[in-house]
């Protein structure tokens, strides 16, 4: 969770469920800017850092 904070990574593709049940979103079920979206990722690392995370798995 704090890489997502931080804006290192973000979500999956999918969402899912955690180890207690929680479902996380998907990146695209969330509004862009939000902490886990690609454009948070960018705004934090840029551009080049957010493509290269988004296509980790």
């Amino acid at each position: 969770m704090g890489a997502i904070e931080a804006g290192r990574c973000m979500l999956g593709r999918s969402a899912f469920r955690d180890a207690y049940g929680n479902r996380i979103p998907a990146r695209d079920e969330i509004e862009e800017g939000t902490k886990g979206s690609r454009d948070f990722v960018a705004d934090a690392y840029g551009e080049d850092w957010a493509d290269f995370v988004g296509g980790i798995e």
